[in-house]
């Protein structure tokens, strides 16, 4: 329960105040590859490790910024007509996740920690999250391209219109 907290703090307080500034200075595609290399690498660290090691681990997996760097990538792709079609497919895949993770994980854990299985290998959950994460990373490589890495310039609001009277 405390890593879980810890990992919620860790990543409540990088996305309020680290996401701008990153994605600013490396552009979309690098900060989403990157996340996804930092996300991969500490969930490795979780699958072999307890202990110390295994909460350092939980605070890099909660590091990566592929979330607001993936949407902000999908959202330019399409059309404004076609933004609420793009957020309800997120939403969609994102609960359909939501749904299958926690059995998949729990068989995964089930399979490979029991004390009948000669593996005993705990982390294997965390390890199957890794696989699935370089998934994702081959596939956010082979999707997006360098130009997806310039940063484009916020427009200068315009200036407030007083009524006369």
């Amino acid at each position: 329960g405390l890593t879980l907290a810890l990992v919620g703090i860790v990543a409540a307080v990088n996305q309020a105040t680290m996401v701008g500034p990153v994605v600013k200075r490396l552009g979309e595609r690098r900060t989403l590859l990157a996340s996804l290399v930092v996300a991969v690498a500490g969930l490795l660290l979780m699958g072999a490790n307890s202990g110390v090691l295994f909460l350092v681990a939980a605070v890099i997996i909660s590091l990566p910024m592929y979330q607001a760097s993936s949407q902000a990538l999908m959202t330019r792709r399409v059309s404004a007509a076609e933004q609420g079609e793009l957020q309800g497919a997120l939403g969609s895949v994102r609960g359909i996740s939501m749904l299958i993770g926690p059995g998949l994980f729990a068989f995964t854990f089930a399979q490979f920690a029991g004390p009948w299985r000669s593996l005993g290998l705990m982390g294997a959950p965390w390890i199957l999250a890794a696989l699935l994460y370089t998934v994702s990373l081959v596939l956010a490589w082979r999707v997006t391209s360098r130009a997806d890495d310039v940063v484009l310039p916020v427009p200068e609001p315009a200036p407030p219109i007083y009524a006369e009277s």
